[in-house]
């Protein structure tokens, strides 16, 4: 599994005058929409065997599952983390090799090939769902009809 952070001081305060639910979603599904290009050039890398399970294995997620997680720190609450890789438990041995048999790597070359592309689309898609967001929030407290959770997280 990739995973990579931003650092923007002026994405940063934008994001933290949301409520942190919205900030969330926002940086979640502009991630997700970034990392597509890896998943698609991982896809088309990806060794194909009889069933093809190992290419039609690949995704983008912000959770691991419990025997990802293992070997793993644990995280701080708060931020947000993408995931773009298989989900076959022998995923490790094609992108690393065994000691008979050589690697066949799928996700670093991916990665490489679309690292300066996400970055670019990352930054594009948060600020323009971070004016959406802000619209629809400033929509719905013009109605009055914001959430308590809502009100709070915007104090």
């Amino acid at each position: 599994m990739l995973e990579f952070a931003i650092n923007s001081k002026g994405l940063e305060r934008a994001l933290k005058r949301l409520p942190k639910a919205m900030g969330k979603s926002v940086l979640r599904a502009a991630a997700k929409k970034a990392l597509r290009p890896v998943l698609t050039a991982a896809q088309a890398n990806a060794p194909v065997g009889r069933t093809g399970r190992y290419k039609k294995s690949f995704a983008i997620k912000s959770t691991l599952s419990k025997r990802q997680r293992r070997g793993r720190a644990k995280l701080s609450r708060g931020g947000v983390v993408m995931y773009v890789g298989s989900t076959d438990s022998k995923a490790h041995l094609l992108e690393f090799g065994t000691f008979k048999m050589r690697a066949r790597p799928t996700l670093r070359p991916a990665w490489d090939a679309n690292k300066h592309r996400v970055l670019a689309v990352l930054s594009d898609e948060v600020w323009f769902a971070l004016a959406r967001a802000a619209r629809r929030l400033a929509n719905r407290a013009e109605a009055g009809k914001l959430s308590a959770k809502q009100i709070r997280g915007l104090r």
